[in-house]
């Protein structure tokens, strides 16, 4: 039986941080959630899944048992359906109103606590005070994080990021991989309890404060880090209670920061090789932290608080005194945000949509998106049935993209309409996105095999940028409308019936001034009218960017073969765009891409000083030019035109003549 909360807060708080030696470890239960078990009636099918494997062994160091293949597939997750409804259960449904939202709300906790200001001094200094214990030179010891985070940090600097926050970042993952990663998990369950309400001693408040500034910066880290999908080992010690607890078809959450080695073996070290219990694990949201970690030899892989497994099995090794426990980590949506992502190739180590993934956990800390990553039909279909799909239907806050084409299915060509027809005859609404190379034959099969009704709610795109605001829930375009104004209705909206000149007319007043200019001019710029006459609603800059570097390349490398190497396309903008708008730095990231920024006069350059000087960012200061530099805008501009002054005179000899008799006319002037 899992002990109770109030016996496990109280072990929590008597636990001082600064007196305990480097091994100490809190039981096991204080950091777990027993969230449900498999009916006893269900539990042969549980078994036949194992003995369907080629594969059998019962040695522990045999790299081939046919536990890895299970904890591989996802097949082992159709065991969901069989557990019992939320309605049926009165245990379920309770951890369900206590547990259920537990991740997004830690980390809104999380967010509100730090509201008052953090720094990288300001970790340092509390991480010093963890480290000072008796016996030990804490001068030596913070020097070693420094260094390491000094080593490592380069690894965040291209995230958009300040060098002090980025060597924050990699000074917290060094500081957990020390000596003091009990005070991480320690602080995340006490957090979690404060936040649904429970009561904790007075005298442990303002520790909860201090700790909860690495808490943040440790998640921040680890969201930038990619997942790790592929097998962990963990070594644990477990009294017989906390045994008893792990069976096949037990579902498990751990609250901590949950340590683990990458690969089938664990580590070799003493400390670890005295402990009696294994867990192997196959990974879906682990953060390998090598780069990172004070032991890089341990190859470590870090699970943020709340990740979730399945017990598939559970063997005793006696001759080594030890029990071998075999988990698959899967993704529930027991949490605010969370999105159903069916694909054919999304287990694929080369998944090439998996950094779409990831993209999403650094967006925003207090809204964090779960994946559920499904394969096939069968597999998101089962998942559906499931209590905890179930828990899902038709809520706003859950998603379903899928692909169109699977191979893995014996009707390869519209495998994305038949799943789609499938979940609205289950009674899911939900919005879905058919995310596709051909947009306009899937569209045809869309209109051809789903009904009105069945279509409602969809979504079809070949865009990356459609991708990352569906799975962001919107997000992305909330930030990225505001940094382009070629749209006819959003320069409309944003500038009145008065000030408003039509896109035609700036495409036109642009080449005037191009063909005016001669030769000297119009052999290397252009415009491009696509952006003002594309009818399906606002073209951002990154979709544009990306999709010529994709046709140029396509066309002049790999069909023509007029290069012989990738072009790099170069995305020019001022230093106002390049400060407000994250993307641009996401975008010099990319594969045959680079950013060009041109300073502006009145824009703060701590951003781009700050950047990765070796990334694709080219920065443009003006440094001799900026004594002579006139400072116009288009809202100048319009400004001189509808009420001109002495104030506004110099903006006459700035203006191009074309632009002159446009404007004059536009507003009835002499």
């Amino acid at each position: 039986m899992v002990r109770e909360t109030k016996d496990i807060l109280k072990e929590l708080c008597a636990f001082k941080p600064s007196s305990s030696g480097p091994m100490f470890r809190l039981q096991h239960s204080c950091y777990m959630i027993l969230i449900g078990v498999l009916p006893t009636e269900y539990l042969p099918i549980l078994q036949k899944i194992g003995e369907s494997q080629e594969v059998m062994s019962t040695s522990e160091d045999d790299e081939n048992q046919a536990e890895y293949k299970v904890l591989k597939s996802e097949k082992v997750e159709s065991i969901l359906k069989h557990f019992p409804s939320q309605g049926q259960s009165e245990e379920l449904e309770n951890a369900r109103k206590i547990y259920f939202v537990y991740e997004d709300n830690f980390n809104s906790s999380l967010v509100n606590m730090i509201e008052k200001g953090s720094s990288y001094e300001k970790l340092k200094a509390v991480c010093r005070k963890y480290e000072q214990t008796d016996g030990v030179n804490i001068d030596e010891v913070m020097a070693e994080h420094e260094s390491r985070a000094n080593q490592s940090y380069s690894q965040f600097k291209n995230k958009n990021l300040s060098i002090e926050e980025a060597k924050a970042l990699a000074f917290s993952i060094s500081f957990y991989t020390g000596a003091k990663s009990e005070t991480c998990s320690r602080g995340a369950r006490l957090l979690a309890h404060r936040n649904h309400g429970e009561a904790i001693e007075e005298q442990i408040e303002e520790e909860m404060n201090e700790a909860a500034i690495i808490l943040y910066y440790l998640v921040k880290a680890l969201s930038y880090i990619p997942f790790y999908w592929g097998y962990v080992t963990r070594a644990c010690q477990l009294t017989m209670e906390e045994l008893l607890i792990y069976v096949p078809g037990s579902l498990i959450t751990w609250i901590q920061f949950s340590s683990s080695k990458k690969g089938k073996k664990a580590v070799g070290s003493g400390a670890f090789s005295d402990r009696n219990t294994l867990f192997k694990i196959f990974s879906l949201t682990g953060r390998p932290i090598k780069e990172f970690s004070n032991y890089p030899d341990e190859d470590e892989v870090l699970f943020l608080p709340h990740s979730t497994f399945l017990v598939f099995n559970r063997k005793t090794v006696y001759a080594e005194g030890k029990q071998v426990i075999y988990m698959r980590q899967i993704e529930l949506g027991l949490c605010e945000w969370s999105v159903l992502w069916v694909d054919d190739r999304i287990f694929n180590e080369n998944w090439e949509n998996k950094k779409h993934m990831e993209y999403a956990a650094v967006q925003e800390l207090a809204m964090n998106v779960h994946f559920i990553p499904k394969s096939c039909t069968d597999s998101a279909l089962s998942f559906l049935q499931s209590p905890f799909g179930q828990r899902l239907k038709n809520q706003d806050k859950f998603r379903i993209v899928t692909d169109m084409n699977r191979e893995n299915e014996a009707s390869v060509h519209n495998a994305g309409t038949r799943f789609i027809k499938a979940i609205r005859k289950l009674g899911f609404r939900n919005k879905c996105m058919i995310f596709t190379s051909d947009r306009a034959k899937t569209q045809q099969i869309v209109q051809s095999e789903l009904n009105e009704t069945e279509q409602k709610f969809i979504i079809v795109s070949s865009e990356v940028h459609d991708l990352r605001n569906f799975v962001n829930f919107d997000r992305v375009s909330t930030l990225k409308k505001k940094s382009n104004s070629s749209n006819d209705s959003y320069v409309h909206d944003k500038l009145g019936d008065i000030a408003w000149i039509p896109a035609k007319d700036r495409c036109q007043l642009c080449e005037q001034a191009i063909e005016n200019e001669g030769a000297a001019v119009s052999s290397w710029i252009s415009v491009s009218r696509g952006e003002s006459e594309w009818a399906n609603g606002f073209v951002d800059f990154g979709p544009v960017t990306e999709n010529l570097r994709d046709f140029l390349n396509m066309k002049l490398v790999k069909q023509e073969k007029l290069l012989k190497y990738p072009l790099c396309i170069v995305y020019v903008c001022g230093l106002d765009h390049f400060n407000k708008c994250l993307y641009v730095q996401l975008m010099a990231q990319q594969d045959n891409i680079s950013c060009a920024i041109v300073y502006r006069h009145g824009y703060g350059e701590e951003h781009i000083n700050q950047s990765d000087k070796t990334s694709k960012i080219i920065y443009i200061p003006l440094s001799k030019e900026r004594t002579k530099l006139t400072e116009v805008s288009s809202t100048e501009i319009r400004n001189y035109f509808q009420n001109p002054s002495t104030m506004n005179a110099n903006v006459e000899q700035n203006i191009h003549p074309n632009v002159r008799e446009y404007m004059k006319k536009k507003y009835g002037k002499k």
